[in-house]
């Protein structure tokens, strides 16, 4: 991965954080028409498109007695969701995580690189009236993160845990803080000079801002 590649990475993420706040804006803006009665969105079935952005911290080893967090320092991941929703309580949804992963070595010019996952997600929403409304997410998927030029390390998350809480923005808007906790392994590493001995579970911890927009 190549100079040209990062920067990539970088217009892609801050793209997303700006396609985001463009969608709420708009949002924000249909939501101040009175929805008609017994139209409430959030009471029937349909979709759900989130964006998220955080801070995402390594913890755990890339394989036995490699910690992770000897090569990276943090991601800062953008999250593109889409999510079917089943009723006002539970959303199906998939989820693409895309960001930077720095680096804690001289590695020639390599201080940032990439991070990867796709998952599939069971979101459930309180909707109990509240002034900030809880939800909870589990899921799993698919992840990979390259460490170094040519370095990467491809696997499972094998469960992905969120919580977080949001604030109505409108009728078909909401904002809202959130934490997670993804559990994965690498079962590959493609690197250079280097042998995978065996696998160690990892973790990432992040914690950030997640945007909603319902239809």
């Amino acid at each position: 991965m190549g100079p040209r590649d990062h920067c990539g990475v970088r217009e892609r993420v801050c793209g997303g954080a700006i396609a985001l706040l463009i969608c709420l804006s708009a949002s924000g803006a249909r939501a101040q028409q009175p929805a008609a009665p017994g139209k409430n969105v959030l009471e029937r079935a349909g979709l759900d498109l989130s964006a998220r952005v955080a801070l995402a911290l390594p913890f755990g080893d890339i394989m036995a007695g490699d910690p992770l967090g000897a090569w990276l320092s943090s991601e800062l991941p953008v999250v593109i969701e889409f999510g079917l929703r089943v009723n006002k309580n539970l959303a199906v949804a998939m989820n693409l995580e895309l960001g930077p992963t720095f680096t804690k070595y001289n590695c020639g010019g390599c201080d940032t690189t990439e991070g990867i996952q796709l998952n599939l997600e069971a979101i459930f929403t309180a909707r109990a009236g509240l002034a900030i409304d809880p939800w909870l997410g589990l899921g799993t998927g698919l992840e990979s993160v390259s460490f170094s030029p040519g370095d990467q390390a491809n696997g499972w998350n094998y469960a992905l845990i969120e919580a977080g809480g949001e604030f109505r923005v409108g009728d078909h808007s909401a904002l809202g803080p959130f934490i997670g906790l993804s559990i994965g392994e690498y079962t590959s590493v493609t690197a250079p000079e280097t042998y995978f001995t065996s696998r160690a579970l990892h973790e990432w911890f992040r914690f950030g801002m997640r945007g909603t927009i319902n239809n």
